[in-house]
């Protein structure tokens, strides 16, 4: 169990870092590219990773209405649509990278 709150700790970090890179070029005018996507896909895969470990902790109490297992269990269901399903998302990382180039010149 404790492994699987250091993997869901590592996914709330990994999610915050690129959150912060998304806003940092926000504020610095870059233009957007798919961190965004990533970062969306991210903050819904931390939020199940979350949702998973506290079902294996507070497995009985997951379905008490009102209770903390219950709660997140409810947030990590809604991130998803939230952030944008994770399946239109990584196909908008998949078509930005994969997208057809100019060539110059």
């Amino acid at each position: 169990c404790r492994a699987q709150f250091g993997r869901a700790r590592a996914a709330i970090d990994a999610s915050r870092a690129l959150a912060y890179q998304v806003i940092d070029d926000r504020v610095k005018d870059r233009p957007n590219g798919p961190i965004v996507n990533l970062a969306r896909v991210a903050m819904v895969r931390a939020e199940r990773a979350v949702a998973e470990a506290s079902l294996t902790w507070l497995a009985d109490d997951a379905l008490e209405l009102g209770s903390i297992a219950n709660s997140q269990l409810k947030t990590s269901m809604i991130a998803g649509l939230g952030g944008g399903s994770v399946e239109v998302q990584l196909n908008l990382i998949s078509r930005s990278l994969f997208a057809p180039t100019r060539e110059v010149g």
